[in-house]
């Protein structure tokens, strides 16, 4: 008689020989244009994993820590998904370094107190991930005894502070900081790396420890080029002169092709259930800078010094996303579509650049959607004080999130005054409310003063939507988003009326 295994059951060692395939569907059916063939699906998506050692759970300002200024990790926190209520049943050293390693608890691995880690374990998950066809590579603190043991790992490179536990050993940061600056002490700071104290760093940012092992990781990933799956990044235009036809042939693609399918299916299933848009696309600075190698700082001295060529790129691009929103609007019953900025932002390029690279998408987009009785509702992250009239000409019909400082301007009942006069009651004004000082780490009665704050500035004026503008993360207190729906119902009557 065969024993019933229910499908939510998994063993340990399967749990960790296939951790690695949990994020695959984000990768299943994409690919990476590139200025030769384009490869086929990805079957095992490459996988980078950070650990911050000693790291407070709430020294994140995601977490809604007001001092502590973490942009990348905030980044990452918002595209993904945070474990707001998951535990560690050990927060110390080696013991939480054993249970990573394992998947057990103290009681199973062996580790009730600091101790050195084991030698080796039946089961490791970089064995399991490397069994799984991975190539593995570990950077920075281990903690591992003997210094050099890999638990799995193809390879480490090792940070160790000063912790050396046999007579020979020099660890890899230190041999690089001796190279670096031979005259200088690595522990000149006089902190030990289990103190209690602090105090800022003695010597130049860039002999730091962690510094050195974001480096490392940084080249490994640059100069990664195995058969196997890991990690890197792959920008298609390196060389535009080379690159930039190949790249154009990619990204505008004929909108008449386009599959609408999924986009319909959603709209069926959520019905009248809330409003559902559908994304066309970014303005064209996003468009062109998220494919240039380097990002951003290339982008932007591509265009000031290939004007004619990126402008006669730009209304390409123009025309290509123009064609989108006329196939959807044709094709579909969707009453918004949805324009997403990035670094096409006052905080990033700037109002005047915005002004020449993204504003005539935006513009042209909105004439094809009003042409069609439909709405264009576009994100403006960051500072946007300066953009808001241009928005409100063009005939955008919402704008989102009029972020508070200090990633935005529209600060308090003055800024939002400016705000709604900018608008002029063209434009409807959703959001303000501060998604992480607010909502994820404020209070109720925070979040009822925010709420008081957006409809007194907005007193009679129909064009408003009360919220964040933004995500609302999965840590959000339900009492912080009670209070803000019920604030707002409160409040309607004096501000229909004017009051």
């Amino acid at each position: 008689m065969n024993q019933y295994k229910s499908p939510n059951s998994i063993s340990r060692k399967e749990f960790l020989r296939l951790a690695g395939s949990s994020a695959a569907v984000a990768a299943l059916g994409t690919y990476a244009c590139s200025t030769g063939e384009k490869p086929g699906p990805q079957a095992k998506p490459n996988i980078l994993y950070l650990m911050a050692d000693q790291h407070r759970y709430d020294c994140l300002s995601s977490s809604g820590n007001s001092v502590i200024h973490t942009p990348n990790l905030d980044r990452i926190a918002a595209e993904g998904v945070r474990f707001c209520r998951a535990y560690t049943s050990t927060p110390s050293c080696t013991p939480a370094r054993s249970g990573i390693l394992t998947g057990l608890s103290p009681w199973h691995h062996g580790m009730l107190g600091y101790g050195r880690v084991a030698e080796g374990y039946e089961v490791e998950l970089p064995r399991e991930v490397r069994k799984a066809g991975y190539y593995t590579f570990g950077i920075g603190k281990m903690h591992f005894f003997p210094h050099r043991n890999l638990h799995g790992f193809h390879a480490t490179v090792v940070d160790e502070s000063g912790r050396a536990e046999t007579a020979d050993f020099v660890s890899d940061y230190r041999r690089w900081f001796k190279q670096q600056a031979p005259d200088l002490d690595p522990d000149a700071t006089g902190i030990g790396w289990n103190s209690y104290r602090a105090a800022p760093y003695a010597l130049p940012e860039e002999l730091h420890p962690t510094f050195w092992t974001g480096q490392r990781a940084v080249d490994f990933i640059e100069k990664y080029d195995r058969a196997e799956p890991c990690w890197t990044v792959e920008r298609a235009i390196k060389d535009p002169a080379r690159d930039l036809r190949a790249w154009e042939d990619c990204t505008f693609a004929e909108p008449e092709q386009m599959d609408l399918t999924r986009q319909m299916n959603a709209r069926k299933e959520v019905a009248d259930s809330y409003l559902l848009e559908v994304k066309l696309g970014t303005p064209f600075f996003d468009a062109y800078a998220q494919h240039r190698e380097g990002g951003v700082e290339p982008a932007v001295m591509d265009m000031v010094d290939n004007e004619p060529l990126f402008e006669g790129l730009r209304q390409r691009y123009v025309d290509h996303m123009v064609r989108k929103a006329r196939v959807v609007c044709q094709q579909t019953d969707f009453e918004v579509l949805f324009i997403g900025c990035g670094w096409s932002c006052n905080s990033v390029i700037g109002l005047q650049m915005w002004r020449r690279w993204d504003r005539p998408v935006i513009e042209g987009v909105a004439e094809e959607v009003h042409a069609h009785g439909r709405l264009l509702h576009i994100h403006f992250g960051g500072k946007c004080a300066e953009t808001i009239a241009d928005l409100a000409a063009m005939g955008v019909d919402c704008v989102c999130p009029f972020e508070r400082p200090p990633g935005g301007d529209i600060s308090g009942l003055t800024g939002l005054k400016k705000a709604a006069a900018a608008l002029g009651g063209r434009t409807t004004f959703n959001g303000n409310v501060h998604t992480v000082q607010t909502l994820v780490g404020g209070t109720p009665a925070d979040v009822r003063r925010e709420v008081g704050q957006v409809m007194k500035a907005f007193a009679a004026n129909p064009r408003l939507i009360v919220g964040t503008g933004d995500q609302v993360a999965r840590e959000t207190p339900p009492e912080n988003i009670i209070a803000m729906i019920d604030e707002a119902k409160r409040l309607s009557p004096d501000w229909l009326g004017g009051a």
